[in-house]
């Protein structure tokens, strides 16, 4: 996997839905199904969105 490059991150959290829902305002996340999440970034995210988007999400998990 280490010479694998992609924008997009899926990760799995207990209430997908929920935790899309609670950083709706903050963060553009993407609910796949109960339990993933998706993350895309683009050409015009830089790292301090990036890590804006972590600590946003790392709250939002409490």
């Amino acid at each position: 996997m280490s010479t694998v490059e992609t924008n997009i991150v899926i990760f799995s959290v207990d209430d997908g839905p929920g935790l899309v829902a609670r950083l709706a305002e903050q963060v553009e996340l993407q609910a796949l199904g109960a339990h993933q999440v998706r993350a895309v970034t683009h050409l015009d995210i830089s790292r301090a969105d990036v890590e804006r988007a972590v600590a946003a999400i790392a709250e939002g998990l409490g």
